[in-house]
């Protein structure tokens, strides 16, 4: 096995450990993986909608209705001005 595929295993390997108890973390917290992984990403940092759901991987309006959920539950929260754009943070 080459050094690269070596690397490629043990990667999934670290990925296959991770997600599952990020998956019952998020489920026992009432969220989604999805939801989890927003959330990690806002602790820290303020994006747009559009930001979000490109770093993400995914569609605006999949990430807008992901973000409405997440502030429902109170998880996360908005914050509009008229001279900056809509950000999230958690």
């Amino acid at each position: 096995m080459t050094e690269d595929e070596q690397l490629v295993d043990a990667l999934g390997e670290a990925a296959f450990r991770t997600m599952g108890p990020l998956t019952g973390l998020a489920a026992d917290a009432g969220l989604s993986l999805t939801q989890l992984r927003v959330l990690a990403i806002l602790r820290d940092r303020r994006l747009r909608i559009g930001d979000l759901a490109q770093y993400l991987g995914l569609e605006k309006s999949t990430m807008t209705g992901l973000v409405a959920r997440a502030e429902k539950k109170g998880c996360s929260r908005g914050s509009r001005t008229r001279t900056t754009p809509a950000r999230w943070t958690s």
